[in-house]
């Protein structure tokens, strides 16, 4: 598996070469057949995104 990373600050140039850029993104379809693999899949989404308030910068 390969490395996730979360940017909390990016800049304009950053923003449109990683993300904007239809030439230059990378957009991956996750799918997960195993309700282990769900699970463990929303426990990382939810501590990088913040869902919680130990987790978020500016939730509480």
């Amino acid at each position: 598996m390969g490395q996730i990373q979360r940017f909390r600050e990016m800049d304009v140039d950053e923003l449109a070469e990683t993300t904007l850029n239809p030439e230059t993104r990378i957009l991956k379809r996750l799918t997960m057949d195993d309700a282990k693999q769900a699970k463990e899949a929303m426990r990382m989404f939810e501590t990088l995104m913040g869902s919680t308030c130990r987790n978020a910068r500016n939730s509480c």
